[in-house]
């Protein structure tokens, strides 16, 4: 006899899945963006910081 959480478990399984590949691009997108700004502060200091400066206080940020 199956229980209505057997019925479901392959959904269960592609919904971690599907979650765990979501986490791993977020992860490596945020190092792509890390790296990126990394270059940019080694190569452009000033001119980055400033940029950055305006930027996040477009935003509302510090």
């Amino acid at each position: 006899m199956k229980y209505p959480i057997e019925e479901n478990l392959p959904y269960a399984r592609l919904a971690i899945i599907v979650l765990a590949v979501s986490a791993f691009a977020i992860i490596m997108l945020h190092l792509q963006i890390l790296q990126e700004e990394r270059y940019l502060t080694e190569n452009y200091e000033d001119s980055y910081r400033e940029y950055r400066k305006h930027v996040f206080h477009y935003l509302g940020r510090r």
